[in-house]
């Protein structure tokens, strides 16, 4: 079965602890022991004029097109309206040009991994309780796929540094967003399918003096959400609370 490039980012940052890798530093795969193209430093973001929403209700997909800024969407879903109100202002809403700011500054720390990237991001937190997950509601095609402990505390937004990856032959690059706690539903904490990527074009070559990367083209910043932080009616109904809502936007990058 051939992984999902989130699956392979996932098994990749794993072993990109060194604590965690083999005696030769391999990932099999992630391009540990390759050189990588230099993307140390700022790029300036530029982001698309609109946000794709894609929510996910009763098993049904539903597509609709927003400003930067968000808003109201309202969904026609068996003969009943349903409205999620995407609001960038709000503190525990991360919309994708927040998470993923107009100027990004990338380090690689490890001259043994040049795959490795670090870079400081927004990031959620969970201010309150963590639980176990209940094994029964968790799993493949549930909004907590790895069964992380759920968070029923309220959400925290902080700068962090967060670990992202140069794949395979340097030519892509891919960091996670979410946190590292489920949503308990109505709570805005990101989903883990939350993700930058895009493919990074450069100058020069692995066997040339120098390899710089100099723009990323062809990216998108997603971000989700469980249905019911969003929706703009009460949030006891079993349908949205059990819904998703991603958040997707296209961008460019250049070096500074």
């Amino acid at each position: 079965m051939r992984l999902s490039p989130l699956a392979t980012l996932l098994g990749c940052l794993l072993v990109a602890t060194p604590a965690l890798m083999g005696a030769d530093g391999a990932a099999g795969g992630c391009g540990s022991n390759e050189p990588m193209p230099n993307v140390s430093g700022a790029w300036q973001v530029e982001y698309d004029d609109s946000m794709t929403l894609e929510i996910t209700l009763g098993g049904a997909v539903y597509t609709r097109t927003l400003g930067p800024e968000g808003g109201a969407v309202t969904i026609d879903h068996n003969g009943q309206p349903f409205e999620f109100n995407l609001d960038c202002a709000r503190a525990e809403v991360l919309c994708p040009s927040e998470v993923w700011p107009a100027t990004v500054t990338m380090v690689q720390p490890d001259p043994n991994f040049e795959a490795r990237v670090t870079l400081n991001l927004p990031t959620q937190t969970c201010n309150g309780t963590v639980v176990a997950a209940d094994r029964s509601k968790c799993g493949e095609g549930t909004r907590n796929p790895d069964c992380d402990d759920v968070c029923e505390g309220t959400v925290v937004t902080t700068n962090s540094k967060r670990e992202g990856l140069l794949h395979k032959g340097g030519d892509k690059f891919s960091v996670l967003l979410g946190a590292g706690a489920a949503s308990n539903g109505i709570n805005c904490l990101l989903l883990g399918l939350s993700v930058a990527e895009a493919d990074v074009v450069s100058e020069g070559g692995p066997r040339a003096k120098t390899w710089e990367a100099v723009r990323m083209e062809r990216g998108k910043v997603t971000t989700g959400y469980a249905g019911g932080c969003l929706w703009a009616g009460t949030a006891d109904d079993a349908l949205v609370t059990a819904a998703s809502v991603k958040v997707s936007t296209p961008f460019t990058a250049n070096r500074l």
